[in-house]
């Protein structure tokens, strides 16, 4: 059975005899073939970049522009020349200050942070090896890299790629009518889905759903626990041979004081 891209851990087959079936039908096995050619599922874009050193913090400063307040993207990706290098980048976002009120200057820019991760190249045994791919995202318009030098040189850095995710949007267009996307405005409405009509009833999915102590995870069995002790199982044993041997030391000192005398 061909099915539309998706990304389920678990999927479930309901499996409905026909006129003529027997009774009971037993499937001996299933299994599923991962597609071979998935669309795309993230894109490149090249934003705006402005570039400045800090030489008091020792920190290269990239800003990148994505052209659009709210923009998702995913990673971070840096085209850097030098041949061997590892350096720590941190990731922050501009925060936009509302204008003054009154003709009052507004509040200085800001910038929080998102997130941080390493960049390096380097040759081990003749293999090269890097990583230069920020595996940090969110949805925003501006960005700063910092990029901490330390007491090395700076880096020379060719470009710099934003990796955004491809999304898409299902709906029911009418002929002859025209569309227009909004996104990332408060108070836009949330969307309306017509699930009965294009997926059917919920309430039957529902009703076939399966128990809730099924679905729920099961817990893991304890292991049994170990015996205790053979002297904990035995007190009578244990005292009876603590009582011997004291009565054989209390012997073994009276004779011995015994034959002294």
């Amino acid at each position: 059975m061909p099915l539309p891209e998706n990304n389920f851990p678990l999927l479930r087959v309901t499996v409905f005899n026909g006129p003529d079936d027997p009774p009971r039908i037993e499937i001996l096995d299933a299994s599923t073939c991962p597609a071979e050619h998935r669309r795309p599922r993230e894109t490149a874009l090249v934003p705006r970049r402005t570039r400045a050193e800090d030489a008091a913090a020792h920190e290269t400063i990239l800003t990148l522009d994505l052209g659009a307040r709210r923009q998702p993207f995913r990673a971070i990706r840096l085209d850097v020349a030098d041949e061997s290098f590892f350096r720590g980048v941190a990731v922050e976002a501009r925060i936009d200050p509302p204008p003054g009120v009154d003709g009052e200057p507004g509040r200085p820019l800001a910038w929080h942070y998102l997130g941080e991760a390493p960049i390096y190249r380097y040759r081990e045994l003749g293999v090269r090896r890097e990583s230069l791919r920020l595996d940090i995202g969110g949805r925003e318009r501006v960005l700063r890299l910092r990029i901490r030098n330390r007491d090395d040189r700076p880096l020379s850095i060719r470009g710099a790629t934003v990796l955004v995710p491809v999304e898409r949007l299902a709906f029911e267009a009418r002929p002859g009518a025209q569309y227009v996307l909004r996104y990332g405005e408060p108070a836009t409405a949330p969307p309306a889905y017509d699930l009965a009509r294009t997926a059917g009833d919920p309430s039957l999915f529902a009703a076939r759903a399966l128990e809730a102590e099924l679905r729920s995870p099961r817990p893991v069995p304890s292991p049994a626990p170990s015996p205790a002790p053979w002297t904990e199982r035995n007190p009578a044993l244990l005292w009876t041979g603590l009582v011997a041997v004291v009565a054989g030391l209390g012997a073994v000192t009276w004779r011995a004081l015994k034959a002294a005398a």
